[in-house]
C-alpha cells in the first residue's frame, strides 16, 4: 500500500496563483472581444444611418455607393470622442451605442441634391425640384480638406473632414 505523505501547500499555491493569472487573462479579453462584437466596423467601412422602429438611430454596414451614405473615418477613444472637429457624430439617447462610437464623414454624390433628415446630421437624398431651406445641392466633392477649393460665387460655406480628407461645396436650392 502506498505511503501518503502530508500535503505540500506549496502545490496549492502555485495551482492557485495559476488560476488567478487564467481568470485575469480571461477577464482583460472580454471587454476587448464584447467591445469588437458591439461596433463590428472599422475605419473605411461605408455605413448608413437609420432610425429603428422605436427612433433611435442604428447603423448597417452598406456599399459604398449607397447614396447617400457614411464613410467610418475614425472610431472614437475611450472617452467617446473622436479628437479632431470635422467629424459627424450621432450620440445617445438618439443613437444606440454601437452608432455613437462612430466619427463618420458624409458620403454625398456631386450633381446630388440632399435634404437634412429628421435626425440632425442625416442627409436624405431629395429631388433637386424640391426647393426648400433644408434641401442642398453638392455642386462638387474634393478629395481634399480646404475649403477655400470651392468658389465663392452664391455657395454655401463648404463642408469640409480631415480623414479621409473631403471636402463638399454645397449650393442651395431656393
Amino acid at each position: 500500500m502506498p505511503v501518503i505523505g502530508p500535503p505540500r501547500p506549496w502545490r496549492w499555491l502555485v495551482a492557485a496563483g495559476l488560476g488567478v493569472l487564467v481568470g485575469v487573462a480571461i477577464g482583460a479579453m472580454i471587454p476587448a472581444v464584447s467591445s469588437h462584437q458591439a461596433h463590428g466596423y472599422r475605419v473605411g467601412d461605408c455605413v448608413v444611418v437609420e432610425p429603428t422602429s422605436g427612433g433611435e438611430l442604428h447603423t448597417t454596414r452598406t456599399g459604398c455607393d449607397t447614396d447617400p451614405s457614411f464613410t467610418v473615418a475614425k472610431l472614437a477613444d475611450r472617452a467617446g470622442d473622436c479628437a479632431a472637429n470635422g467629424y459627424d457624430r450621432f450620440r445617445p439617447p438618439i443613437a444606440d451605442a454601437a452608432t455613437a462610437k462612430l466619427c463618420l464623414v458624409p458620403n454625398l454624390v456631386a450633381g446630388h441634391c440632399y435634404r437634412l433628415g429628421t435626425a440632425v446630421g442625416v442627409w436624405d437624398l431629395s429631388n433637386c425640384a424640391d426647393r426648400g431651406p433644408t434641401t442642398i445641392k453638392v455642386s462638387s466633392r474634393l478629395e481634399t480638406d480646404n475649403a477655400q477649393a470651392c468658389s465663392s460665387d452664391g455657395y454655401l460655406p463648404a463642408r469640409t473632414y480631415p480623414s479621409p480628407p473631403r471636402t463638399y461645396c454645397l449650393a442651395g436650392i431656393t
